[in-house]
């Protein structure tokens, strides 16, 4: 299992105990809907990680954001209930396979961030191709 891959289920299996630890969090979320492609084809099934980045002087950055995308690539993120968005901010993106060794048709350009504002947001996701995970 590459690292992408294990850290993307680690956060998934957090995320899902999760749920029932929490009422609600601290940190106000907007919706995130969006579609995952490579070369304009749906990638379905892969595994969407929104990674709050720190700000202020707190150094608090809420809860990772976490969605799986259907046939069609489309997916849309929950934090702290199912569908209700991600933390408002700047976040790393990050994309896994749920099949380890089937891999991705390929990778999130490296840096990717996006930014979550109050309301709606929609975030495409176009992976580089070829520089998936291994088969």
């Amino acid at each position: 299992m590459n690292k992408v891959t294990g850290f993307l289920v680690l956060g998934v299996c957090v995320g899902c105990l999760s749920f029932g630890c929490s009422g609600g969090g601290d940190f106000k979320v907007g919706r995130v809907k969006g579609q995952v492609t490579c070369q304009g084809q749906p990638v379905a099934g892969a595994l969407i990680q929104l990674i709050p980045q720190a700000t202020g002087d707190s150094g608090m950055s809420g809860k990772s954001a976490i969605g799986t995308a259907d046939d069609n690539g489309n997916f849309e993120l929950s934090t702290y209930q199912p569908g209700d968005g991600a933390v408002i901010g700047t976040h790393s993106v990050k994309v896994g396979s749920p099949d380890p060794e089937k891999g991705l048709p390929g990778a999130v350009p490296d840096g990717l961030t996006f930014e979550v504002k109050p309301g709606t947001n929609e975030l495409k996701i176009e992976l580089v191709p070829g520089a998936g995970s291994p088969k």
